[in-house]
């Protein structure tokens, strides 16, 4: 053994991951953060932890979702937008036309009222 590790190997790959979290600002050594690192260094297998054997390891719920939640949330949210110009766009097309479609009918009907009263004046003086 040497320095208490039992490889060289397994020694490189403490100290790579001592690297990474000593890189980290000490407020973002959270537990989800060190499991990342943990990942990175050993590799992931599914479900289990590459070096140690048969253990398993599950990705933390924050670890798994996190970053596909915030994607997903961005992009369903872009597309609803969309969807919601395309329907205000819709309303204000067909509300133009039924002020279009009104104006028509008014005037239909007030030439129908004036045919009429022209029909009885011609009709009735006869």
């Amino acid at each position: 053994m040497k320095n208490g590790f039992v490889t060289g190997m397994t020694e490189d790959l403490y100290n790579q991951m001592v690297e990474k979290l000593n890189a980290m600002e000490l407020e973002n050594r959270t537990k989800e953060a060190v499991a990342v690192v943990f990942r990175e260094v050993l590799g992931n297998r599914p479900g289990y932890s590459r070096g140690l054997g048969e253990m398993v390891m599950p990705e933390t719920s924050g670890t798994q979702q996190g970053g596909e939640n915030a994607t997903g949330t961005s992009h369903d949210a872009q597309y609803y937008k969309a969807e919601l110009e395309a329907l205000r766009a819709n309303v204000r097309e067909i509300l133009e036309k039924q002020a279009e479609f009104d104006k028509f009918m008014t005037y239909s009907m007030s030439q129908q009222q004036s045919l009429g009263e022209s029909l009885r004046e011609t009709w009735g003086a006869v």
